[in-house]
C-alpha cells in the first residue's frame, strides 16, 4: 500500500481548496457530496495549515505526485510529496513554483517491484538518491542543521540493490527517515486519508479530527441515451 501527502507550501486554506477544486475540475472530475462513500470515489482530505505549510491526503497514494504538480502550478508554490510504501520504504518527490518536478528521493527502488522484474537501473537508482542541497534550496532550508540531519537520514535510510541488501545492517528505517524529512522541512506527521475519513482503524490524534475538510470526487456519470423518436 502506498501512502503519501502533498504539501504545499502555502498557509491559506482558501486558496489550497479553490486550486484544488479547479485543479479536480480540469481533470473532468465532480463533487461527490450525495455518495462520498461510494467505492470509485476519489477521496482525500486538506488538514489545517501548520508551519507555513498546508497538507492535502489523497486516499489513494498513488495520485499525490500528479496532484502536487498540479497545485504547485495552480498556486504558484513549491510542493513535496512524502510518503511510505507498504512500511517499507519511504520517497519524496519536489516540485517547484511551475509544477516542474526538481528532485526525486526512493529509499529502495526495487521495493515495488513484483517477483521476475527487472531490478532497478542505473539510470533510476541515479534519479532517485534525492540531492538534500537541491531540494533544501527549493524549501528554504538553512545548509547546516535540519539540511544536514536531511542527508543523513536520506543516506541511512538508503537500499541501492534490494538484492544485495544485508538485513542485519544498520539501515534507518523508512519510518524514521519519514520522521526525519518531517522534521527537516517543519511538516505534520503523515495522514492517513482512509482514518480521517473513518474507513480505516481509528486515527491517532496527530491531527485533530475536527480540523480535517473531507472532500470527494468522481467521474459524472455518462449522459442518458434519449429514446429513439421520428
Amino acid at each position: 500500500m502506498l501512502q503519501a501527502a502533498v504539501h504545499l507550501k502555502v498557509r491559506d486554506r482558501v486558496r489550497v481548496l479553490d486550486a484544488l477544486a479547479a485543479h479536480q475540475a480540469a481533470q473532468g472530475l465532480v463533487r461527490a457530496d450525495d455518495d462520498p462513500e461510494a467505492p470509485e470515489a476519489a477521496r482525500l482530505v486538506v488538514c489545517p495549515p501548520r508551519g507555513g505549510w498546508t497538507t492535502v491526503a489523497p486516499e489513494q497514494g498513488e495520485a499525490a505526485r500528479a496532484l502536487a504538480a498540479g497545485l504547485a502550478q495552480r498556486l504558484a508554490a513549491p510542493a513535496l510529496v512524502v510518503g511510505l510504501v507498504d512500511d517499507g520504504a519511504v520517497f519524496y518527490s519536489a516540485y517547484d513554483a511551475q509544477g516542474e518536478a526538481k528532485d526525486d528521493y526512493h529509499s529502495c527502488p526495487d521495493w515495488e517491484r513484483d517477483v521476475g522484474d527487472d531490478d532497478a537501473g542505473d539510470d533510476e537508482l541515479a534519479r532517485t538518491r534525492g540531492d538534500p542541497d537541491a531540494v533544501a534550496a527549493l524549501f528554504g532550508l538553512a545548509p547546516g542543521g535540519d539540511a544536514a540531519a536531511l542527508a543523513a537520514a536520506l543516506a541511512g535510510a538508503r537500499i541501492e540493490r534490494l538484492r544485495d541488501h544485508d538485513p542485519a545492517s544498520d539501515r534507518v528505517a523508512p519510518a524514521a527517515a519519514l520522521r526525519a524529512i518531517e522534521r527537516a522541512f517543519g511538516l505534520a506527521p503523515l495522514p492517513d486519508a482512509a482514518e480521517l475519513w473513518g474507513l480505516g482503524p481509528a486515527a491517532d490524534d496527530e491531527v485533530d479530527d475536527g480540523d480535517v475538510v473531507r472532500l470527494a470526487w468522481r467521474r459524472p456519470p455518462p449522459p442518458r441515451k434519449r429514446p429513439w423518436s421520428r
